[in-house]
């Protein structure tokens, strides 16, 4: 239930114990019965009800608190399923082109095989580096992520 809702319960439970309060005050002038009413005791009660509006407004705040935070964590979830699913589907795109480029050196009769050879043997010596012309495993590589 909503601050609102409640808050108009106890109004409506309010006004019909002071209507309750209204009719035992006629019944008592009626039946000539004097009783004092003590204000003490009214205040009390005026005291009571700002109280428990207050206490209805915290719970409702409490209740708001615990369901952004279900939100968040339900959205933090999701997030974590989405990186999670975004890493396998690349991690499956590099295995593909991995496997392709494997393939092709496999069914490679001859002149991809020479060209990788001879770049490999060029490297020897040096830091390992090449460029995109020179290397045939590189060309390959970047056929396969376009």
């Amino acid at each position: 239930m909503t601050t609102d809702v409640l808050a108009e319960n106890k109004t409506k439970f309010d006004d019909l114990f002071d209507w309750n309060i209204a009719n035992l005050r006629v019944y008592k002038t009626k039946t000539e019965v004097e009783v004092d009413t003590v204000s003490v005791l009214e205040n009390l009660l005026k005291q009571q009800r700002e109280v428990e509006k207050m206490y209805i407004a915290a719970q409702n705040l409490e209740q708001r608190h615990e369901f952004q935070q279900a939100i968040i964590d339900k959205l933090t979830q999701i997030k974590i399923k989405e990186d999670a699913e975004a890493a396998l589907e690349r991690s499956q795109l590099i295995d593909t082109a991995v496997a392709n480029v494997y393939k092709s050196f496999t069914e490679d009769t001859g002149p991809l095989r020479e060209a990788a050879l001879v770049n490999a043997i060029s490297l020897l010596g040096t830091d390992g580096s090449t460029t995109l012309e020179d290397d045939p495993v590189k060309k390959l590589f970047v056929k396969e992520f376009q």
